[in-house]
């Protein structure tokens, strides 16, 4: 005793035996022991913490038991006592060892479970029960396998009799597991084989649900890949519109000049006739080069508020006699379709490339349904691709044909990208249609399976009906075909302003045999010094739109200031400058587009300076 406490005999005879007990047990010790003595039990054992000489407090076991005499009275108890401290202390830290892992294990995010060789479930940590929906209670009952995809599971098998044929060996698994609501979870799994370690004997199960991660993913790698088509599209459209408008310059110096010499040789000629043939392949690589234009976005537009639903019922005859017998046309327009700003006859030309499209990807027959719809988008988070927020029209076309593989979509919009055989297409039909459709301000996508057919969604951007009450649409521009000899002649001085010299020398002949007094520059900034030395007088000002030194707008707004009375035609192989940064001409300007003949040049001179 007094080696264990402290206490000596003088410390302890005469003192009650609970006085060296714990506050908190001496009441208990106390009353069993007076038990006892009473003869109401006749052995006691107790644990507790006991006070030591120098108040600190030691883990014994007591064990008592009853002294009783020669005439059977009772003299008192005899009982020995034990340290247990070492014991005790080791018992509690493993208490809270296990309490503390337990904790770790129970609040822990990630799933946690022990399965036993033969692929019974032992144990699940509560996060399972969160990820998945089971309770707690029914995994005695699941089959770990049960629960697995089944296009996973034939793998699971695979690699859990790999892991099981090296203790101590780990992997890691992608598994598609079911949710107790019927739904599938992406689940990462790391499975340890402990089966051979003494208190686990089993296979270790970490898993985490990354369903929403892998959705993360998936939606950001689908968004990087329309970056970069986006990007892609973009670039070949800046080649294609500076190729068009360098080529539809070539284009007016031939055709205009094969003009001039076709007026200068009697028909039936050989000659006359080489020329024509001339002209002919100018103006077939004049509509290539409109297409490009239209793909690259650089294109006049003559947008007005239309109603799609009004241009697809007038092309419905047209459509039927062009996809042919085999072939079934059908139309699913909406009641009260909203209204769309756009140039109607490329909205036809969308239509008919469209429909052209579906019609050669079904050579043995099939259905091309035309479909509307006002769509909104409401919520940038649920948008689609990179549609902003706001109302739209719909317009899609879709056929039941051949389809597209997933190399063929990918390079479906790209100019002379072509599927079809030689001399039965250009390539361009896509290409003309999603160039039109981004001009428009408008968004298009394209689904496609192969054996499945073909759909193509364009979203137009929706406006107000009251619109048709008070907009004007724009000149329809110049037909193609001759004029009439009033349109030739004229009278009046036109500053020509042109930086490409082959153009510049055409147009200035065109002009000064039907009358004009022709002043010519090379760029903006010529045409001013020329006026400087002239000074007023000039009738019209016949610009150029892309040069150095100066642009056709920059001059047309200085010369605003110079001349107010001067009229203003401009001309370009492309409108970007004039679309994007003007939009509208103002009063007193007009704009001509290249390639064009010589009388359609003479009909606009002669149309402007009205």
């Amino acid at each position: 005793w007094t080696a264990i406490t402290g206490h000596t005999a003088e410390d302890t005879i005469g003192h009650y035996l609970w006085e060296f007990l714990h506050p908190d047990e001496s009441d208990e010790v106390r009353e069993s022991f007076t038990q006892l003595v009473q003869r109401s039990n006749s052995y006691y054992r107790h644990e507790g913490r006991w006070r030591t000489r120098g108040d600190s407090y030691r883990w014994l076991e007591s064990r008592f038991q009853v002294s009783v005499n020669a005439r059977g009275g009772i003299d008192g108890a005899k009982g020995v006592l034990t340290d247990v401290t070492e014991r005790r202390l080791a018992v509690d830290a493993l208490r809270q060892s296990e309490q503390y892992y337990r904790s770790l294990i129970e609040n822990s995010a990630d799933m946690i479970a022990v399965v036993n060789a033969d692929e019974s479930v032992r144990y699940v940590s509560p996060a399972v029960g969160r990820a998945l929906g089971y309770p707690t209670e029914r995994w005695a009952e699941i089959e770990a396998v049960s629960i697995i995809h089944p296009d996973d599971r034939a793998n699971a098998r695979s690699r859990f009799s790999e892991l099981l044929e090296e203790p101590g060996s780990a992997i890691t698994i992608e598994l598609r597991l079911r949710h107790a609501s019927g739904a599938w979870r992406t689940i990462d799994v790391t499975m340890h084989n402990l089966l051979t370690t003494a208190g686990v004997e089993g296979v270790v199960v970490n898993a985490r649900d990354v369903t929403d991660r892998r959705a993360t993913e998936t939606a950001l790698r689908e968004s990087e890949e329309m970056l970069h088509r986006s990007q892609k599209m973009e670039a070949i459209g800046r080649l294609a519109g500076g190729v068009a408008h360098d080529f539809n310059n070539l284009l007016t110096a031939i055709q205009g000049h094969a003009a001039l010499i076709l007026e200068q040789t009697p028909a039936g000629t050989e000659i006359h006739d080489d020329v024509r043939e001339i002209r002919d392949a100018a103006l077939r690589a004049t509509s290539l080069t409109r297409q490009l234009l239209a793909f690259s976005r650089r294109q006049v537009l003559q947008p007005r508020i239309i109603q799609v639903n009004s241009i697809v019922r007038e092309m419905d005859r047209m459509l039927r006699r062009m996809i042919g017998e085999n072939i079934t046309l059908q139309t699913e327009l909406a009641d009260e379709l909203g209204a769309v700003r756009a140039d109607p006859a490329q909205l036809e030309q969308v239509i008919v490339n469209l429909v052209v499209n579906a019609r050669d990807a079904m050579a043995r027959g099939g259905r091309i349904t035309i479909r509307t719809d006002n769509q909104s988008i409401a919520d940038a988070a649920h948008s689609v691709g990179d549609l902003p927020v706001g109302p739209y029209v719909m317009l899609r076309v879709e056929d039941d044909g051949e389809g597209m593989t997933e190399s063929v979509a990918e390079h479906a919009f790209e100019p002379f990208y072509t599927t079809k055989e030689h001399g039965k297409g250009t390539g361009l039909g896509l290409a003309t249609v999603y160039g039109i459709v981004k001009q428009s301000g408008g968004h298009v996508w394209l689904e496609t399976m192969t054996g499945r057919g073909t759909a193509v969604t364009m979203y137009l951007p929706r406006v107000s009906a009251r619109a048709f009450d008070t907009d004007h649409p724009e000149s329809a521009g110049d037909a193609d075909g001759a004029v009439g000899t009033s349109a030739v002649h004229g009278t009046g001085t036109i500053l020509l302003v042109e930086d490409e010299p082959a153009v510049r020398d055409l147009v200035r002949r065109i002009l000064t045999r039907s009358g004009y007094t022709v002043i010519t520059a090379e760029n903006g900034q010529d045409a001013l010094d020329r006026m400087g030395e002239r000074g007023t007088g000039v009738d019209l000002v016949l610009s150029d739109i892309v040069m150095p030194l100066m642009d056709g707008i920059d001059l047309a707004d200085r010369f605003a200031t110079i001349d107010p009375d001067a009229r203003i035609l401009l001309m370009s192989g492309y409108a970007e400058d004039a679309v994007l940064r003007h939009g509208n001409m103002g009063e007193g300007r007009a704009f001509i587009a290249k390639p064009f003949s010589p009388n359609q040049l003479l009909a606009k001179v002669r149309d402007v300076m009205r």
